[in-house]
């Protein structure tokens, strides 16, 4: 999809919705998987999505998921079916894209692995 920066702060505003809306939160969890700072992590996608290479946008969606099913927010299954909506929603397929949209289309052996910025 061309315009995955947008899907993706599009995705990280509906995480926030998520977040804000549940009382569910493990406090025996580390702090990187609290809520306040996920919820952060929303806001630095949705306020960065245009500077940050998307391999970087792509690895904090996914944290921000992981952390949304460690405080038991959503399952597996009801994760799936938000992102997915919200892809539909983007006119995007899902598929073999979402695991090469990170690749130099220069240079087919360069891999973006992100974390640099």
């Amino acid at each position: 999809m061309n315009d995955s920066r947008t899907l993706l702060a599009t995705m990280a505003a509906k995480c926030r919705d998520v977040i804000r809306g549940s009382n569910e939160e493990a406090s025996d969890l580390p702090l990187a998987l609290h809520p306040q700072h996920i919820l952060w992590m929303c806001d630095q996608i949705e306020s960065n999505p245009q500077e940050w290479p998307v391999a970087k946008l792509h690895r904090w969606i996914g944290f921000i998921q992981a952390a949304i099913l460690a405080n038991r927010m959503l399952d597996i299954e009801q994760i799936r079916e938000m992102f997915d909506t919200v892809a539909k929603t983007h006119g995007a397929t899902t598929g073999e894209q979402d695991l090469i949209d990170h690749l130099d289309v220069e240079n087919s052996f360069q891999l973006d692995v992100g974390g640099q910025g």
